[in-house]
Protein backbone atom coordinates (compact mmCIF):
# COMPACT_ATOMS: atom_id res chain seq x y z
CA UNK A 1 0.00 0.00 0.00
CA UNK A 2 2.79 2.44 0.92
CA UNK A 3 4.61 1.87 -2.37
CA UNK A 4 1.39 2.51 -4.34
CA UNK A 5 0.89 5.84 -2.57
CA UNK A 6 4.50 6.76 -3.23
CA UNK A 7 4.18 6.02 -6.95
CA UNK A 8 0.88 7.95 -7.13
CA UNK A 9 2.47 10.99 -5.47
CA UNK A 10 5.47 10.84 -7.83
CA UNK A 11 3.15 10.77 -10.85
CA UNK A 12 0.95 13.62 -9.55
CA UNK A 13 4.01 15.70 -8.68
CA UNK A 14 5.80 15.16 -11.99
CA UNK A 15 5.87 17.52 -14.94
CA UNK A 16 4.47 14.71 -17.09
CA UNK A 17 1.12 14.98 -15.27
CA UNK A 18 0.68 18.70 -16.05
CA UNK A 19 -0.98 18.15 -19.48
CA UNK A 20 -3.60 15.93 -17.82
CA UNK A 21 -4.33 18.34 -14.99
CA UNK A 22 -4.28 21.35 -17.34
CA UNK A 23 -6.75 19.71 -19.72
CA UNK A 24 -9.00 18.70 -16.84
CA UNK A 25 -8.71 22.17 -15.32
CA UNK A 26 -9.59 23.87 -18.59
CA UNK A 27 -12.61 21.58 -19.07
CA UNK A 28 -13.89 22.22 -15.54
CA UNK A 29 -12.98 25.91 -15.65
CA UNK A 30 -14.92 26.53 -18.87
CA UNK A 31 -18.04 24.96 -17.39
CA UNK A 32 -17.65 26.95 -14.17
CA UNK A 33 -17.31 30.18 -16.17
CA UNK A 34 -20.39 29.32 -18.26
CA UNK A 35 -22.43 28.63 -15.13
CA UNK A 36 -21.01 31.75 -13.48
CA UNK A 37 -22.02 33.97 -16.40
CA UNK A 38 -25.43 32.32 -16.86
CA UNK A 39 -28.39 34.65 -16.63
CA UNK A 40 -31.69 33.92 -14.92
CA UNK A 41 -34.42 36.18 -16.26
CA UNK A 42 -36.74 35.29 -13.36
CA UNK A 43 -34.31 37.38 -11.25
CA UNK A 44 -34.45 40.35 -13.63
CA UNK A 45 -31.32 39.61 -15.64
CA UNK A 46 -31.14 40.21 -19.40
CA UNK A 47 -30.54 37.26 -21.77
CA UNK A 48 -27.25 37.04 -23.68
CA UNK A 49 -27.67 38.85 -26.99
CA UNK A 50 -25.17 36.70 -28.86
CA UNK A 51 -26.52 33.26 -28.04
CA UNK A 52 -30.21 33.36 -27.08
CA UNK A 53 -32.04 31.44 -29.79
CA UNK A 54 -35.75 30.82 -30.17
CA UNK A 55 -37.27 28.22 -32.48
CA UNK A 56 -40.12 29.26 -34.74
CA UNK A 57 -42.29 27.03 -36.88
CA UNK A 58 -43.05 27.93 -40.48
CA UNK A 59 -46.31 26.95 -42.25
CA UNK A 60 -44.61 23.97 -43.95
CA UNK A 61 -43.86 22.57 -40.43
CA UNK A 62 -40.12 23.31 -40.81
CA UNK A 63 -38.52 24.96 -37.81
CA UNK A 64 -36.19 27.92 -37.95
CA UNK A 65 -33.81 29.04 -35.18
CA UNK A 66 -33.72 32.80 -34.78
CA UNK A 67 -31.64 34.97 -32.44
CA UNK A 68 -33.91 36.74 -29.96
CA UNK A 69 -32.39 40.07 -31.00
CA UNK A 70 -33.48 39.40 -34.62
CA UNK A 71 -36.92 37.97 -33.83
CA UNK A 72 -38.92 41.17 -34.49
CA UNK A 73 -37.41 41.56 -37.96
CA UNK A 74 -37.91 37.84 -38.68
CA UNK A 75 -41.58 38.04 -37.61
CA UNK A 76 -42.15 41.07 -39.88
CA UNK A 77 -40.69 39.13 -42.83
CA UNK A 78 -42.40 35.83 -41.87
CA UNK A 79 -45.76 36.81 -40.40
CA UNK A 80 -47.04 33.23 -40.69
CA UNK A 81 -44.30 31.84 -38.40
CA UNK A 82 -45.63 30.42 -35.12
CA UNK A 83 -44.17 30.55 -31.63
CA UNK A 84 -45.75 27.26 -30.52
CA UNK A 85 -44.10 24.10 -31.87
CA UNK A 86 -45.86 20.90 -32.92
CA UNK A 87 -42.92 18.52 -32.38
CA UNK A 88 -41.69 17.71 -28.86
CA UNK A 89 -38.03 17.77 -29.94
CA UNK A 90 -35.88 18.22 -32.97
CA UNK A 91 -32.57 19.19 -34.52
CA UNK A 92 -31.66 21.82 -37.11
CA UNK A 93 -28.27 21.81 -38.83
CA UNK A 94 -26.89 24.52 -41.09
CA UNK A 95 -23.26 24.06 -42.04
CA UNK A 96 -21.16 23.93 -38.86
CA UNK A 97 -24.05 25.12 -36.69
CA UNK A 98 -26.45 22.83 -34.86
CA UNK A 99 -29.55 23.58 -32.78
CA UNK A 100 -31.31 20.97 -30.66
CA UNK A 101 -34.58 21.78 -29.00
CA UNK A 102 -37.01 20.12 -26.62
CA UNK A 103 -40.53 21.19 -25.72
CA UNK A 104 -42.23 20.80 -22.38
CA UNK A 105 -45.94 21.49 -22.68
CA UNK A 106 -47.47 23.60 -19.92
CA UNK A 107 -51.09 23.39 -21.01
CA UNK A 108 -52.84 23.67 -24.35
CA UNK A 109 -51.44 26.99 -25.46
CA UNK A 110 -48.21 27.29 -23.45
CA UNK A 111 -44.79 25.63 -23.81
CA UNK A 112 -41.36 25.80 -22.19
CA UNK A 113 -38.70 25.35 -24.85
CA UNK A 114 -35.01 24.59 -24.29
CA UNK A 115 -32.63 25.27 -27.18
CA UNK A 116 -29.01 24.08 -27.24
CA UNK A 117 -26.83 25.70 -29.89
CA UNK A 118 -23.38 24.60 -31.01
CA UNK A 119 -21.31 26.64 -33.44
CA UNK A 120 -17.60 26.65 -34.19
CA UNK A 121 -16.84 29.42 -31.65
CA UNK A 122 -19.90 29.57 -29.39
CA UNK A 123 -22.24 27.22 -27.56
CA UNK A 124 -25.37 28.33 -25.79
CA UNK A 125 -28.42 27.16 -23.92
CA UNK A 126 -31.64 29.14 -24.03
CA UNK A 127 -34.80 28.40 -22.08
CA UNK A 128 -37.98 30.33 -22.66
CA UNK A 129 -41.71 30.15 -22.08
CA UNK A 130 -43.98 30.76 -25.05
CA UNK A 131 -47.65 31.08 -25.89
CA UNK A 132 -49.30 32.15 -29.16
CA UNK A 133 -48.23 35.76 -28.78
CA UNK A 134 -45.49 36.17 -26.17
CA UNK A 135 -41.99 34.75 -25.79
CA UNK A 136 -40.63 35.13 -22.25
CA UNK A 137 -36.93 34.33 -21.78
CA UNK A 138 -36.23 32.33 -18.59
CA UNK A 139 -32.56 31.28 -18.65
CA UNK A 140 -29.50 31.94 -20.80
CA UNK A 141 -26.04 30.40 -20.76
CA UNK A 142 -23.17 30.76 -23.23
CA UNK A 143 -19.73 29.24 -23.60
CA UNK A 144 -17.36 30.91 -26.04
CA UNK A 145 -13.78 30.42 -27.14
CA UNK A 146 -12.86 33.24 -24.75
CA UNK A 147 -13.90 31.07 -21.82
CA UNK A 148 -11.15 28.62 -22.77
CA UNK A 149 -8.42 31.24 -22.45
CA UNK A 150 -9.78 32.51 -19.15
CA UNK A 151 -10.14 28.95 -17.87
CA UNK A 152 -6.46 28.42 -18.79
CA UNK A 153 -5.49 30.49 -15.75
CA UNK A 154 -7.65 28.25 -13.55
CA UNK A 155 -6.07 25.19 -15.20
CA UNK A 156 -2.51 26.35 -14.50
CA UNK A 157 -3.31 27.18 -10.88
CA UNK A 158 -4.94 23.76 -10.48
CA UNK A 159 -2.02 21.97 -12.17
CA UNK A 160 0.67 23.62 -10.11
CA UNK A 161 -1.45 23.28 -6.96
CA UNK A 162 -1.74 19.52 -7.51
CA UNK A 163 1.97 19.33 -8.22
CA UNK A 164 2.87 21.33 -5.10
CA UNK A 165 0.66 19.30 -2.75
CA UNK A 166 1.81 16.01 -4.26
CA UNK A 167 5.43 16.98 -3.67
CA UNK A 168 4.72 18.10 -0.08
CA UNK A 169 2.90 14.82 0.63
CA UNK A 170 5.69 12.85 -1.06
CA UNK A 171 8.32 14.48 1.17
CA UNK A 172 6.26 13.85 4.31
CA UNK A 173 5.61 10.25 3.28
CA UNK A 174 9.33 9.63 2.58
CA UNK A 175 10.26 11.26 5.86
CA UNK A 176 7.80 9.01 7.72
CA UNK A 177 9.31 5.95 6.05
CA UNK A 178 12.83 7.13 6.89
CA UNK A 179 11.91 7.72 10.55
CA UNK A 180 10.64 4.18 10.90
CA UNK A 181 6.90 4.75 10.30
CA UNK A 182 5.26 3.07 7.34
CA UNK A 183 2.71 5.74 6.50
CA UNK A 184 -0.23 4.13 8.23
Amino acid sequence: MGRTILVLLVVLGSSWFIPVSCTSGTFVGMRLLAKGTARDMTHGEVPHSSGFYVITELPDKKVKPVLLTELDRFKRENAEAKNLLTKDEGTVEEGLEKWEYSVKKEGVEKQEITVSYRGDDLSSKSVYSVDKEVISPLYSEIMSIGHMFTAGVFALVLSFGIRFFARVLYKKFRQQQTNGGHGA
